[in-house]
């Protein structure tokens, strides 16, 4: 199975962009966001795809370990779409060609390791995958017209990963034992993928909303992701919400997205 196949080829029939789709016609400021979302969904979808293709082998069924291929060839796909774009930006990270080619990402802090257990795949999925798909949904309508041809075709196949991710969720609160190591999971990631969409004065997705390049803030998206997440977890049985707590915007690290150690 390839799981680097570049999905250029499937988003060749997009329809005809009616705005702007040339970054040079942004002005500096907007090209700047347009380089961070970029940066911020590629290289997490990567590393993302990475974890869950440790997996592909590992699962605690057969069914789960080809299910977590398939996710590691989508979210392979997915950052493979959005590397090209990146050769319109002078200064911006390598697109990716081949898996040496980097080795420096801009991803959170939690995909830098692999997964220790099937609960933390899980928890990754319920909620990390489901904020990087908020961010997509964002950009439906893009004034950017590249981010707006690859929005449906990523959400089409991350509608699968969410329809999983819920379903081993209620799978694992059924039992105690399994129901606080997903917990313990959950909570492990919660702030960081909720600081992962920046903080009230975030240039990359505050300019992004001024030029309509995503349709809201990255305040407003995070509180769309809480609101999703919300509806989900609170529906099963013996699971609670991720206990809230101040934001640690002292260790955030605007440049990649990402929250430093305590």
């Amino acid at each position: 199975m390839t799981f680097m196949k570049d999905r250029e080829a499937d988003l060749r029939d997009a329809p005809v962009a009616v705005e702007p789709i040339d970054v040079d016609e942004f002005p500096p400021e907007a090209r700047e966001s347009i380089l961070g979302i970029l940066v911020m969904l590629g290289d997490n979808k990567y590393q993302l795809g990475r974890r869950y293709g440790e997996w592909a082998t590992s699962g605690p069924t057969l069914e789960a370990s080809v299910a977590a291929a398939s996710m590691t060839s989508d979210e392979m796909g997915h950052a493979r779409s959005l590397y090209p774009l990146l050769r319109k930006f002078p200064g911006a990270p390598p697109e990716l060609k081949k898996e040496d080619d980097r080795t420096a990402f801009h991803n959170v802090s939690f995909l830098d390791t692999p997964f220790l257990q099937w609960t933390d795949l899980i928890a990754t999925a319920a909620l990390f995958d489901r904020a990087l798909s908020v961010l997509v949904e964002g950009l439906r309508d893009s004034s950017y017209g590249p981010f707006r041809h690859r929005a449906a075709k990523i959400l089409q196949e991350e509608r699968y990963h969410e329809l999983y991710a819920n379903g081993w969720v209620e799978t694992l609160a059924q039992e105690e034992g399994t129901r606080i190591a997903l917990k313990e999971s959950m909570n492990r990631i919660w702030t960081e993928t909720l600081t992962w969409f920046g903080p009230d004065d975030d240039r990359v997705l505050g300019i992004a909303a001024e030029q309509r390049i995503v349709d809201v803030t990255g305040p407003e998206l995070r509180e769309r992701f809480v609101s999703g997440v919300q509806r989900v977890v609170e529906s099963i049985p013996g699971m609670g919400f991720p206990a809230s707590a101040p934001l640690p915007w002292d260790r955030w690290v605007a440049a990649d997205r990402r929250l430093r150690p305590e």
